[in-house]
């Protein structure tokens, strides 16, 4: 996969440039990036690789020096997920580091993954790392029966908040959830 990022590798000069995809570009069929964040120099994008076979592959291209340079990651499915189901639905910058929600399937039901990336132990940024970790939260409006889904992130002093839906064959209710920061 290539990417056009402008400001990214030498042909920033000429406002598009290429950098390297998540690192399975070779069975890769396409990809796209549908969300960014970015906190001071530090920016999260993060899209869908689709692979030759169907399945759906999350992933993040991160840079912590505003985008000159950029790192690839994916973004680990939980381990209970339907393989290849988990795509992402919401990012944002969230304290030191990001936080991305997403859905997966798991039986004939849609659930939520909530997908973090904190700074290294020993300091620094977060998107150098680009170490992500996954959640799978059970409750009303994240997990169950039916489709559920997070697919806007915002942060407000401490509490990082979405917004989503929750649906079933009979009915389609929002939702609201609302978490401390995870890094």
């Amino acid at each position: 996969m290539t990417l056009g990022l402008p400001g990214a590798g030498s042909a920033a000069s000429s406002g598009s440039a290429s950098a390297s995809g998540s690192g399975s570009a070779s069975a890769s069929a396409s990809a796209s990036l549908s969300l960014v964040a970015a906190s001071g120099t530090s920016v999260a994008a993060t899209g869908t690789e689709v692979s030759s076979s169907g399945q759906q592959v999350p992933f993040t291209e991160m840079s912590a020096d505003g985008g000159a340079t950029w790192q690839a990651a994916a973004l680990p499915a939980p381990s209970h997920a339907v393989p290849g189901s988990a795509t992402v639905t919401a990012l944002t910058a969230a304290g030191a580091g990001f936080t991305a929600t997403g859905t997966y399937d798991l039986g004939g039901n849609t659930n939520v993954v909530i997908w973090t990336c904190s700074p290294p132990a020993g300091g620094g940024s977060a998107a150098a790392t680009g170490t992500w970790t996954a959640e799978a939260p059970e409750g009303f409006g994240l997990s169950g029966p039916g489709v559920h889904a997070i697919t806007a992130l915002t942060v407000a002093g401490s509490t990082l908040t979405g917004a989503g839906f929750t649906a079933t064959e009979a009915s389609e209710s929002p939702t609201i959830w609302q978490s401390p920061i995870r890094n």
